[in-house]
This record gives C-alpha cells, sequence and structure tokens, in this order.
C-alpha cells in the first residue's frame, strides 16, 4: 500500500515513469531480497542462542552486512 501510494505521489509531481519504477523497485529490492532474509537469520540466530553461543558474532555480522549492501544499492539509485 505504502509503495502504491509513493509511487503516485511522485507521478502526479511530473516525473518521468522510468524514475519512479526505479526507485519503486530499489526500495522494494530493499525490502524483500536483503531485510527480510536478514530478519529471518536474525530470528534463527535468536532460536539457537539458548542452545549454543559459538560463532554468533559472525553470523551476526554477515546478516548486517547484508542489509547495509541493500541500503548501498538503494541510495545508488538516487546518484544520477
Amino acid at each position: 500500500m505504502f509503495a502504491l501510494g509513493a509511487t503516485s505521489a511522485v507521478t502526479v509531481s511530473g516525473l518521468h515513469i522510468a524514475d519512479v519504477l526505479r526507485f519503486t523497485g530499489a526500495f522494494a529490492a530493499l525490502v524483500c531480497v536483503y531485510c527480510i532474509p536478514a530478519c529471518v537469520q536474525w530470528k534463527e540466530m535468536a532460536a539457537a542462542a539458548a542452545v549454543s553461543k559459538t560463532g554468533w558474532a559472525a553470523r551476526i555480522a554477515m546478516a548486517a552486512s547484508l542489509g547495509l549492501f541493500g541500503v548501498f544499492v538503494v541510495a545508488v539509485q538516487f546518484v544520477s
């Protein structure tokens, strides 16, 4: 719903549809490709932390780097 409203607002303001699709796609990829897998990984790590506390720092760093890379991909879309 948010993507629909944001896309409509930008389109009404007079930007080209290609720009609107580029930004909307970047934000959707941030959520679907980068943030959801990182959140699933964090949830699995929280469940496994009760059993074993070995190697959790490396896995948290890997999941966080995945989210940061997604933010980088979105930021690159604003550079023309």
